[in-house]
Protein backbone atom coordinates (compact mmCIF):
# COMPACT_ATOMS: atom_id res chain seq x y z
CA UNK A 1 0.00 0.00 0.00
CA UNK A 2 0.83 3.09 -0.74
CA UNK A 3 3.08 5.19 2.19
CA UNK A 4 4.72 8.02 0.65
CA UNK A 5 7.42 8.14 -1.47
CA UNK A 6 11.10 7.00 0.41
CA UNK A 7 13.83 9.64 1.38
CA UNK A 8 17.18 10.10 -0.41
CA UNK A 9 18.26 6.58 1.40
CA UNK A 10 15.84 4.49 0.63
CA UNK A 11 14.16 4.91 3.73
CA UNK A 12 10.06 5.08 4.18
CA UNK A 13 9.78 7.15 7.35
CA UNK A 14 5.91 8.33 6.55
CA UNK A 15 3.97 7.22 8.52
CA UNK A 16 1.12 9.35 8.82
CA UNK A 17 -0.40 12.53 7.57
CA UNK A 18 -1.07 13.53 3.34
CA UNK A 19 2.53 12.27 2.67
CA UNK A 20 0.94 8.65 2.98
CA UNK A 21 -1.54 9.31 0.01
CA UNK A 22 -1.09 10.39 -3.61
CA UNK A 23 -3.74 12.68 -2.71
CA UNK A 24 -7.15 13.18 -2.11
CA UNK A 25 -10.19 11.96 -4.45
CA UNK A 26 -14.02 11.72 -4.62
CA UNK A 27 -14.97 7.96 -5.20
CA UNK A 28 -17.34 9.09 -7.64
CA UNK A 29 -18.35 12.78 -8.75
CA UNK A 30 -22.20 11.69 -8.73
CA UNK A 31 -23.96 9.35 -6.26
CA UNK A 32 -27.37 8.92 -7.28
CA UNK A 33 -27.00 5.73 -8.66
CA UNK A 34 -26.13 2.42 -7.47
CA UNK A 35 -24.35 1.86 -10.52
CA UNK A 36 -21.98 4.41 -9.33
CA UNK A 37 -20.67 2.18 -6.71
CA UNK A 38 -18.66 0.89 -9.28
CA UNK A 39 -14.98 1.06 -9.56
CA UNK A 40 -15.95 1.20 -13.09
CA UNK A 41 -19.56 1.13 -14.52
CA UNK A 42 -22.32 1.47 -17.24
CA UNK A 43 -23.25 5.11 -18.02
CA UNK A 44 -25.88 4.20 -19.75
CA UNK A 45 -27.53 2.08 -16.47
CA UNK A 46 -25.85 5.51 -14.03
CA UNK A 47 -28.02 7.88 -16.13
CA UNK A 48 -31.44 5.31 -16.85
CA UNK A 49 -31.75 4.95 -13.08
CA UNK A 50 -30.99 7.54 -10.56
CA UNK A 51 -32.63 8.00 -7.21
CA UNK A 52 -35.02 10.88 -6.95
CA UNK A 53 -37.40 12.46 -4.28
CA UNK A 54 -41.05 13.28 -4.69
CA UNK A 55 -42.51 15.65 -1.93
CA UNK A 56 -46.14 14.38 -1.31
CA UNK A 57 -46.54 17.99 -0.26
CA UNK A 58 -47.85 20.55 -2.85
CA UNK A 59 -46.34 24.50 -2.02
CA UNK A 60 -48.60 26.81 -2.39
CA UNK A 61 -48.20 30.91 -2.22
CA UNK A 62 -50.95 32.57 -0.98
CA UNK A 63 -49.53 36.34 -2.17
CA UNK A 64 -49.19 36.93 -5.69
CA UNK A 65 -45.53 38.00 -5.82
CA UNK A 66 -44.29 41.01 -7.28
CA UNK A 67 -40.34 41.58 -7.21
CA UNK A 68 -37.76 43.98 -8.50
CA UNK A 69 -39.97 46.50 -6.27
CA UNK A 70 -36.65 48.58 -4.91
CA UNK A 71 -36.76 51.43 -7.89
CA UNK A 72 -40.47 51.78 -8.26
CA UNK A 73 -42.35 54.96 -7.88
CA UNK A 74 -45.86 54.08 -8.27
CA UNK A 75 -48.98 55.17 -6.90
CA UNK A 76 -50.83 53.66 -3.26
CA UNK A 77 -53.79 54.08 -1.07
CA UNK A 78 -55.60 53.28 2.14
CA UNK A 79 -58.59 52.72 -0.19
CA UNK A 80 -60.27 51.60 -3.24
CA UNK A 81 -63.11 51.60 -5.55
CA UNK A 82 -64.92 50.47 -8.26
CA UNK A 83 -66.61 52.30 -10.82
CA UNK A 84 -68.20 49.33 -12.92
CA UNK A 85 -64.91 48.92 -15.14
CA UNK A 86 -62.01 50.08 -12.77
CA UNK A 87 -60.93 50.01 -9.70
CA UNK A 88 -59.83 53.82 -8.59
CA UNK A 89 -57.55 54.42 -5.89
CA UNK A 90 -58.43 56.75 -3.00
CA UNK A 91 -58.55 60.41 -2.61
CA UNK A 92 -55.24 59.69 -0.55
CA UNK A 93 -53.36 58.16 -3.56
CA UNK A 94 -49.81 59.38 -3.62
CA UNK A 95 -46.30 58.12 -5.42
CA UNK A 96 -43.93 56.49 -2.93
CA UNK A 97 -40.74 55.26 -4.00
CA UNK A 98 -40.75 51.65 -1.96
CA UNK A 99 -37.35 51.15 -1.18
CA UNK A 100 -37.86 54.13 1.40
CA UNK A 101 -41.38 53.16 2.33
CA UNK A 102 -42.04 49.66 2.01
CA UNK A 103 -42.57 48.79 5.56
CA UNK A 104 -45.11 51.21 5.40
CA UNK A 105 -47.09 50.33 2.08
CA UNK A 106 -46.53 46.62 3.44
CA UNK A 107 -49.45 47.35 5.88
CA UNK A 108 -52.30 47.78 3.47
CA UNK A 109 -52.27 49.97 0.96
CA UNK A 110 -53.79 49.73 -2.51
CA UNK A 111 -51.76 49.93 -5.67
CA UNK A 112 -52.30 49.50 -9.60
CA UNK A 113 -48.53 49.22 -9.72
CA UNK A 114 -48.03 51.43 -12.47
CA UNK A 115 -48.25 55.35 -11.98
CA UNK A 116 -51.86 55.16 -12.84
CA UNK A 117 -54.17 55.29 -9.99
CA UNK A 118 -57.03 53.76 -11.90
CA UNK A 119 -56.80 49.97 -13.53
CA UNK A 120 -58.50 47.09 -14.45
CA UNK A 121 -56.72 44.89 -11.69
CA UNK A 122 -55.72 45.98 -8.11
CA UNK A 123 -53.07 44.50 -5.86
CA UNK A 124 -53.53 44.96 -1.89
CA UNK A 125 -50.21 45.19 -0.04
CA UNK A 126 -50.07 42.44 2.87
CA UNK A 127 -46.57 42.23 3.74
CA UNK A 128 -43.60 43.61 2.06
CA UNK A 129 -39.47 43.29 1.80
CA UNK A 130 -37.16 45.56 0.21
CA UNK A 131 -37.53 44.22 -3.16
CA UNK A 132 -40.82 42.53 -3.00
CA UNK A 133 -44.50 43.06 -2.95
CA UNK A 134 -46.78 40.60 -1.52
CA UNK A 135 -50.20 40.99 -2.90
CA UNK A 136 -53.74 39.92 -2.81
CA UNK A 137 -55.25 40.47 -6.64
CA UNK A 138 -58.57 41.98 -7.09
CA UNK A 139 -60.30 42.37 -10.20
CA UNK A 140 -63.96 41.42 -11.45
CA UNK A 141 -64.59 44.08 -8.95
CA UNK A 142 -64.12 41.71 -5.78
CA UNK A 143 -63.29 43.29 -3.31
CA UNK A 144 -60.71 42.68 -0.24
CA UNK A 145 -64.12 40.75 1.60
CA UNK A 146 -64.64 38.38 -0.94
CA UNK A 147 -60.70 37.57 -1.32
CA UNK A 148 -59.08 37.59 2.20
CA UNK A 149 -60.94 34.98 3.94
CA UNK A 150 -59.60 31.62 4.01
CA UNK A 151 -62.05 28.81 5.68
CA UNK A 152 -60.07 25.89 7.43
CA UNK A 153 -61.08 23.04 9.58
CA UNK A 154 -59.14 20.77 12.11
CA UNK A 155 -61.75 17.93 11.29
CA UNK A 156 -63.22 16.72 7.90
CA UNK A 157 -66.30 14.32 6.86
CA UNK A 158 -65.68 12.50 3.85
CA UNK A 159 -69.45 12.52 1.88
CA UNK A 160 -68.92 9.21 0.23
CA UNK A 161 -69.82 11.05 -3.43
CA UNK A 162 -66.20 12.52 -3.86
CA UNK A 163 -66.60 15.46 -1.81
CA UNK A 164 -65.54 16.62 1.81
CA UNK A 165 -67.60 18.66 4.33
CA UNK A 166 -65.35 20.64 6.93
CA UNK A 167 -66.45 20.15 10.47
CA UNK A 168 -66.65 23.25 12.89
CA UNK A 169 -64.84 25.54 10.53
CA UNK A 170 -63.15 28.89 11.46
CA UNK A 171 -62.14 31.73 9.16
CA UNK A 172 -58.51 33.63 9.05
CA UNK A 173 -57.60 36.42 7.17
CA UNK A 174 -54.95 36.01 4.42
CA UNK A 175 -53.60 39.35 4.37
CA UNK A 176 -52.75 38.70 8.37
CA UNK A 177 -50.92 35.15 7.33
CA UNK A 178 -47.22 36.08 8.06
CA UNK A 179 -47.88 36.99 11.66
CA UNK A 180 -50.09 34.04 12.63
CA UNK A 181 -49.17 31.34 10.19
CA UNK A 182 -47.08 29.23 12.50
CA UNK A 183 -50.93 28.56 14.42
CA UNK A 184 -52.21 26.99 11.23
CA UNK A 185 -50.78 23.88 10.56
CA UNK A 186 -52.61 20.74 10.49
CA UNK A 187 -56.02 22.38 8.99
CA UNK A 188 -58.11 21.07 6.12
CA UNK A 189 -58.88 23.68 3.56
CA UNK A 190 -60.66 23.81 0.18
CA UNK A 191 -58.76 24.72 -2.95
CA UNK A 192 -60.80 27.66 -3.42
CA UNK A 193 -60.16 28.22 0.22
CA UNK A 194 -63.71 29.71 0.94
CA UNK A 195 -65.53 26.83 0.41
CA UNK A 196 -67.21 24.55 3.44
CA UNK A 197 -68.01 21.29 1.21
CA UNK A 198 -65.68 20.76 -2.15
CA UNK A 199 -64.53 17.83 -3.83
CA UNK A 200 -60.25 18.91 -4.27
CA UNK A 201 -59.67 18.99 -0.48
CA UNK A 202 -56.07 20.25 1.02
CA UNK A 203 -54.57 19.18 4.31
CA UNK A 204 -51.78 21.47 5.20
CA UNK A 205 -48.81 19.88 6.91
CA UNK A 206 -46.64 23.32 6.94
CA UNK A 207 -46.75 27.15 7.13
CA UNK A 208 -44.42 29.55 5.92
CA UNK A 209 -44.62 33.62 6.04
CA UNK A 210 -46.23 33.61 2.66
CA UNK A 211 -47.36 29.77 1.81
CA UNK A 212 -48.43 26.60 3.41
CA UNK A 213 -47.81 22.58 1.82
CA UNK A 214 -50.52 20.81 1.85
CA UNK A 215 -51.09 17.05 1.17
CA UNK A 216 -54.07 17.28 -2.19
CA UNK A 217 -57.65 14.84 -2.33
CA UNK A 218 -56.73 14.69 -5.94
CA UNK A 219 -53.29 13.19 -5.27
CA UNK A 220 -55.37 10.04 -4.77
CA UNK A 221 -52.40 8.24 -5.89
CA UNK A 222 -52.70 4.25 -6.74
CA UNK A 223 -49.78 1.64 -5.36
CA UNK A 224 -49.14 -1.91 -6.22
CA UNK A 225 -46.90 -4.92 -5.47
CA UNK A 226 -46.29 -5.56 -9.33
CA UNK A 227 -47.71 -4.19 -12.77
CA UNK A 228 -48.20 -5.58 -16.16
CA UNK A 229 -46.95 -4.32 -19.31
CA UNK A 230 -48.48 -4.04 -22.49
CA UNK A 231 -45.25 -3.03 -24.81
CA UNK A 232 -45.98 1.09 -24.33
CA UNK A 233 -47.27 1.39 -20.78
CA UNK A 234 -47.36 -0.21 -16.91
CA UNK A 235 -49.96 -0.87 -15.19
CA UNK A 236 -50.15 -0.67 -11.34
CA UNK A 237 -51.65 -4.52 -9.89
CA UNK A 238 -51.59 -6.09 -6.32
CA UNK A 239 -52.95 -9.61 -5.96
CA UNK A 240 -55.25 -11.46 -3.74
CA UNK A 241 -52.97 -11.35 -0.63
CA UNK A 242 -51.74 -7.79 -1.52
CA UNK A 243 -54.18 -5.73 -2.94
CA UNK A 244 -53.39 -2.34 -4.01
CA UNK A 245 -53.72 0.70 -2.02
CA UNK A 246 -55.08 4.37 -2.79
CA UNK A 247 -54.73 7.07 -0.69
CA UNK A 248 -54.09 10.51 -1.21
CA UNK A 249 -53.16 12.05 3.07
CA UNK A 250 -49.60 10.44 2.82
CA UNK A 251 -48.57 11.65 6.46
CA UNK A 252 -51.22 8.90 7.25
CA UNK A 253 -50.00 6.11 5.25
CA UNK A 254 -46.64 6.71 3.84
CA UNK A 255 -45.42 3.76 6.16
CA UNK A 256 -48.03 1.20 4.95
CA UNK A 257 -46.13 0.47 1.93
CA UNK A 258 -43.38 -2.10 2.34
CA UNK A 259 -45.23 -4.48 0.60
CA UNK A 260 -46.42 -2.21 -2.55
CA UNK A 261 -43.18 -0.41 -3.83
CA UNK A 262 -44.91 0.36 -7.39
CA UNK A 263 -47.05 3.62 -8.10
CA UNK A 264 -47.43 5.78 -11.67
CA UNK A 265 -47.79 8.44 -9.17
CA UNK A 266 -51.34 9.50 -10.45
CA UNK A 267 -55.16 8.17 -9.68
CA UNK A 268 -55.04 5.72 -13.29
CA UNK A 269 -52.05 3.83 -11.79
CA UNK A 270 -51.12 3.75 -16.09
CA UNK A 271 -47.99 5.36 -17.32
CA UNK A 272 -44.60 4.73 -19.85
CA UNK A 273 -42.41 5.07 -16.54
CA UNK A 274 -43.21 3.43 -13.44
CA UNK A 275 -41.33 4.62 -9.87
CA UNK A 276 -40.44 1.94 -7.49
CA UNK A 277 -40.28 3.55 -3.68
CA UNK A 278 -37.71 2.29 -1.55
CA UNK A 279 -37.52 4.87 0.93
CA UNK A 280 -40.75 6.40 2.55
CA UNK A 281 -40.70 9.36 5.28
CA UNK A 282 -43.69 11.75 6.37
CA UNK A 283 -43.12 14.42 3.90
CA UNK A 284 -41.86 12.42 1.11
CA UNK A 285 -41.34 9.52 -1.23
CA UNK A 286 -37.59 8.90 -2.89
CA UNK A 287 -37.90 6.56 -6.04
CA UNK A 288 -36.09 5.52 -8.82
CA UNK A 289 -37.48 5.35 -12.69
CA UNK A 290 -38.10 2.45 -14.81
CA UNK A 291 -38.72 2.14 -18.07
CA UNK A 292 -39.67 -0.35 -20.94
CA UNK A 293 -40.91 -2.62 -19.44
CA UNK A 294 -38.48 -3.69 -16.62
CA UNK A 295 -38.73 -4.60 -13.54
CA UNK A 296 -36.47 -3.47 -10.48
CA UNK A 297 -35.03 -7.02 -10.42
CA UNK A 298 -34.08 -5.91 -13.78
CA UNK A 299 -32.98 -2.21 -13.19
CA UNK A 300 -30.62 -3.40 -10.14
CA UNK A 301 -28.93 -6.15 -12.25
CA UNK A 302 -28.32 -3.82 -14.89
CA UNK A 303 -27.28 -0.71 -12.18
CA UNK A 304 -24.51 -3.11 -10.36
CA UNK A 305 -23.43 -4.51 -13.32
CA UNK A 306 -23.59 -8.29 -13.25
CA UNK A 307 -22.06 -9.27 -16.61
CA UNK A 308 -18.95 -8.69 -17.63
CA UNK A 309 -19.24 -6.53 -20.46
CA UNK A 310 -20.41 -3.42 -18.66
CA UNK A 311 -17.81 -1.69 -17.10
CA UNK A 312 -17.14 0.42 -19.41
CA UNK A 313 -16.62 4.46 -17.68
CA UNK A 314 -13.71 4.68 -14.94
CA UNK A 315 -14.89 5.59 -11.64
CA UNK A 316 -13.19 9.23 -10.58
CA UNK A 317 -11.00 6.74 -7.94
CA UNK A 318 -9.86 5.18 -10.31
CA UNK A 319 -9.00 7.64 -13.02
CA UNK A 320 -6.83 9.20 -10.70
CA UNK A 321 -4.95 6.56 -9.65
CA UNK A 322 -4.35 5.16 -13.24
CA UNK A 323 -2.82 8.87 -13.86
CA UNK A 324 -0.78 8.48 -11.10
CA UNK A 325 0.65 5.12 -11.85
CA UNK A 326 1.09 6.32 -15.51
CA UNK A 327 2.62 9.56 -14.18
CA UNK A 328 6.01 10.41 -14.65
CA UNK A 329 6.44 11.67 -11.25
CA UNK A 330 5.57 8.12 -9.52
CA UNK A 331 7.64 6.56 -12.32
CA UNK A 332 5.62 3.26 -11.84
CA UNK A 333 5.32 2.21 -15.36
CA UNK A 334 8.82 0.96 -15.67
CA UNK A 335 7.84 -1.68 -12.61
CA UNK A 336 5.15 -2.89 -14.17
CA UNK A 337 7.06 -6.51 -14.97
CA UNK A 338 7.52 -6.95 -11.11
CA UNK A 339 3.94 -6.74 -10.45
CA UNK A 340 1.20 -9.08 -10.37
CA UNK A 341 -1.99 -9.64 -12.74
CA UNK A 342 -4.01 -9.74 -8.90
CA UNK A 343 -7.76 -9.35 -8.35
CA UNK A 344 -8.58 -6.18 -6.79
CA UNK A 345 -12.02 -6.82 -5.73
CA UNK A 346 -15.17 -3.99 -6.07
CA UNK A 347 -17.62 -6.17 -4.57
CA UNK A 348 -21.15 -5.32 -5.69
CA UNK A 349 -22.69 -8.30 -4.59
CA UNK A 350 -26.57 -8.00 -2.50
CA UNK A 351 -26.22 -8.31 0.87
CA UNK A 352 -29.37 -6.90 1.84
CA UNK A 353 -32.42 -5.68 -0.55
CA UNK A 354 -34.23 -3.76 2.39
CA UNK A 355 -36.18 -0.97 0.90
CA UNK A 356 -35.48 -2.31 -2.65
CA UNK A 357 -37.62 -6.11 -1.94
CA UNK A 358 -40.26 -5.95 -3.76
CA UNK A 359 -41.88 -8.95 -2.26
CA UNK A 360 -41.57 -7.16 1.22
CA UNK A 361 -39.27 -4.99 1.97
CA UNK A 362 -38.96 -2.14 4.77
CA UNK A 363 -38.94 1.16 3.61
CA UNK A 364 -35.72 1.84 5.11
CA UNK A 365 -34.20 2.95 1.41
CA UNK A 366 -31.01 1.05 2.44
CA UNK A 367 -29.92 -1.73 0.03
CA UNK A 368 -26.56 -3.02 1.44
CA UNK A 369 -24.19 -4.23 -1.09
CA UNK A 370 -20.61 -5.76 -0.86
CA UNK A 371 -19.17 -7.51 2.17
CA UNK A 372 -19.14 -4.60 4.91
CA UNK A 373 -21.55 -5.57 6.74
CA UNK A 374 -21.65 -9.82 6.49
CA UNK A 375 -17.66 -8.92 7.57
CA UNK A 376 -19.17 -6.87 10.24
CA UNK A 377 -21.21 -8.50 12.03
CA UNK A 378 -19.52 -11.76 11.52
CA UNK A 379 -15.78 -10.92 11.38
CA UNK A 380 -14.98 -13.61 8.55
CA UNK A 381 -13.61 -11.94 6.13
CA UNK A 382 -13.76 -12.92 2.04
CA UNK A 383 -10.80 -12.59 -0.68
CA UNK A 384 -13.98 -14.14 -2.73
CA UNK A 385 -15.43 -11.91 -4.99
CA UNK A 386 -17.64 -12.34 -8.17
CA UNK A 387 -16.14 -12.17 -12.05
CA UNK A 388 -17.40 -9.28 -12.51
CA UNK A 389 -16.76 -7.45 -9.56
CA UNK A 390 -13.00 -9.16 -10.14
CA UNK A 391 -10.39 -6.31 -11.66
CA UNK A 392 -7.71 -7.71 -13.53
CA UNK A 393 -5.35 -6.74 -16.42
CA UNK A 394 -6.98 -6.25 -20.10
CA UNK A 395 -5.67 -9.17 -22.34
CA UNK A 396 -4.41 -6.16 -23.94
CA UNK A 397 -2.48 -4.84 -20.83
CA UNK A 398 -1.35 -8.90 -20.08
CA UNK A 399 -4.31 -9.87 -18.53
CA UNK A 400 -5.49 -13.54 -18.93
CA UNK A 401 -8.86 -14.19 -20.78
CA UNK A 402 -11.61 -15.90 -17.79
CA UNK A 403 -9.31 -14.64 -15.18
CA UNK A 404 -11.49 -11.39 -13.32
CA UNK A 405 -13.08 -8.81 -15.43
CA UNK A 406 -10.58 -8.06 -17.78
CA UNK A 407 -11.06 -4.48 -17.35
CA UNK A 408 -7.71 -2.56 -15.65
CA UNK A 409 -5.11 -0.85 -17.90
CA UNK A 410 -2.39 -1.11 -15.17
CA UNK A 411 -2.05 -3.63 -11.98
CA UNK A 412 -3.47 -1.31 -9.44
CA UNK A 413 -6.19 -0.64 -7.45
CA UNK A 414 -7.24 -0.17 -3.82
CA UNK A 415 -7.40 -2.06 -0.95
CA UNK A 416 -11.06 -3.18 0.24
CA UNK A 417 -12.96 -3.66 2.96
CA UNK A 418 -11.91 -7.38 3.43
CA UNK A 419 -8.33 -6.97 3.02
CA UNK A 420 -7.99 -4.18 5.44
CA UNK A 421 -9.56 -6.47 8.04
CA UNK A 422 -7.28 -9.47 7.57
CA UNK A 423 -4.52 -6.68 7.93
CA UNK A 424 -5.97 -6.15 11.57
CA UNK A 425 -7.57 -3.20 10.29
CA UNK A 426 -10.67 -3.88 12.54
CA UNK A 427 -8.53 -3.32 15.88
CA UNK A 428 -5.90 -0.27 14.98
CA UNK A 429 -8.54 2.22 16.64
CA UNK A 430 -6.66 0.60 19.66
CA UNK A 431 -3.10 0.53 17.75
CA UNK A 432 -2.12 3.94 16.72
CA UNK A 433 1.00 2.61 15.06
CA UNK A 434 -0.69 0.35 12.64
CA UNK A 435 0.25 0.69 9.34
CA UNK A 436 -3.18 1.38 7.73
CA UNK A 437 -3.95 4.33 10.51
CA UNK A 438 -2.37 7.08 8.62
CA UNK A 439 -4.41 9.94 10.66
CA UNK A 440 -6.14 10.44 7.51
CA UNK A 441 -9.28 9.79 5.91
CA UNK A 442 -8.41 6.95 3.24
CA UNK A 443 -11.13 5.15 0.75
CA UNK A 444 -11.71 1.04 0.31
CA UNK A 445 -12.91 0.13 -2.84
CA UNK A 446 -16.00 -1.65 -1.17
CA UNK A 447 -19.38 -0.10 -1.65
CA UNK A 448 -21.61 -0.10 1.15
CA UNK A 449 -25.50 1.08 1.15
CA UNK A 450 -27.76 3.64 -0.54
CA UNK A 451 -29.22 6.02 2.13
CA UNK A 452 -32.12 7.99 0.39
CA UNK A 453 -31.06 9.96 -2.79
CA UNK A 454 -26.89 8.88 -2.31
CA UNK A 455 -24.89 5.93 -1.81
CA UNK A 456 -22.44 5.68 0.38
CA UNK A 457 -18.67 3.99 0.04
CA UNK A 458 -16.43 2.34 2.76
CA UNK A 459 -13.32 4.36 3.96
CA UNK A 460 -10.66 4.14 6.75
CA UNK A 461 -11.44 7.10 9.30
CA UNK A 462 -8.31 8.32 10.71
CA UNK A 463 -9.18 7.12 14.26
CA UNK A 464 -8.36 3.63 12.85
CA UNK A 465 -12.39 2.98 12.71
CA UNK A 466 -13.74 1.38 9.11
CA UNK A 467 -16.76 3.57 8.33
CA UNK A 468 -19.23 4.10 5.20
CA UNK A 469 -19.81 7.96 3.91
CA UNK A 470 -21.25 9.36 0.73
CA UNK A 471 -18.97 8.29 -2.63
CA UNK A 472 -18.85 12.28 -3.08
CA UNK A 473 -16.99 13.23 -0.28
CA UNK A 474 -13.13 13.49 -0.37
CA UNK A 475 -11.10 11.54 0.96
CA UNK A 476 -7.49 9.88 0.70
CA UNK A 477 -5.81 7.18 -1.60
CA UNK A 478 -3.00 5.09 -1.19
CA UNK A 479 -2.88 3.07 -4.00
CA UNK A 480 -1.81 -0.87 -3.43
CA UNK A 481 0.39 -3.14 -5.92
CA UNK A 482 0.98 -6.78 -5.74
CA UNK A 483 4.45 -8.27 -5.96
CA UNK A 484 4.73 -11.07 -8.43
CA UNK A 485 5.79 -14.57 -6.53
CA UNK A 486 9.08 -14.66 -7.94
CA UNK A 487 10.52 -10.99 -6.43
CA UNK A 488 13.44 -10.90 -4.61
CA UNK A 489 14.24 -8.51 -1.76
CA UNK A 490 17.97 -7.59 -0.88
CA UNK A 491 17.63 -5.92 1.95
CA UNK A 492 15.54 -4.74 5.50
CA UNK A 493 13.50 -6.55 7.26
CA UNK A 494 9.57 -4.68 6.24
CA UNK A 495 9.42 -2.26 9.27
CA UNK A 496 8.71 1.40 8.44
CA UNK A 497 12.23 2.20 9.60
CA UNK A 498 14.05 -0.40 7.66
CA UNK A 499 11.70 -1.72 4.40
CA UNK A 500 12.41 -4.44 2.20
CA UNK A 501 14.38 -3.35 -0.93
CA UNK A 502 13.24 -5.01 -3.57
CA UNK A 503 15.68 -6.18 -6.05
CA UNK A 504 15.20 -5.03 -9.96
CA UNK A 505 16.85 -4.24 -12.93
CA UNK A 506 16.61 -0.54 -11.76
CA UNK A 507 18.34 -1.04 -8.56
Amino acid sequence: IYNGKPTSDNKCTNTTGTSTQIGTKQYNDYQNSLARTGYMYDTTAASTYTFASKEMAQTYNLFSLRGSMASTNYYYSKTVSHNGSKYVLGEDAAQYTWESNYSTLGSGYYTCLTTSTSCTTVYYVASATSTTAYTIVLSSGNSLANEDNMVMSKTVTDNGNGTYTLTSPITVKISEWDTNYSSNNNYYVCADHTSTTCSSLRYITSTGMYTYKSLNSTNNYIYGNSFTWDGSKYTVVGTSSIPLQQFWNWGSNYNTLDYNHYTCFNTSGTCSTIYYIYLTTSTNANYVPIKNGKSVEEALNEMLELNLSSNLKDSTLKTYIDNWFKSADSGMLKYTEYLENTVYCNDRSIYELGGWDPNGGAMSGRIRLGTYERAKVSYKPSLECDPEDSFTLSKAAGGVEGYGNNALTYPVGTINYDEAMLAGGVMSKNNPTHYLRSGEDVWLMTPYYAASIGFNGTHYSPNGNLNANSIVGSRGVRPVISLVPEIEYRDGDGTASNPYIIFTRYN
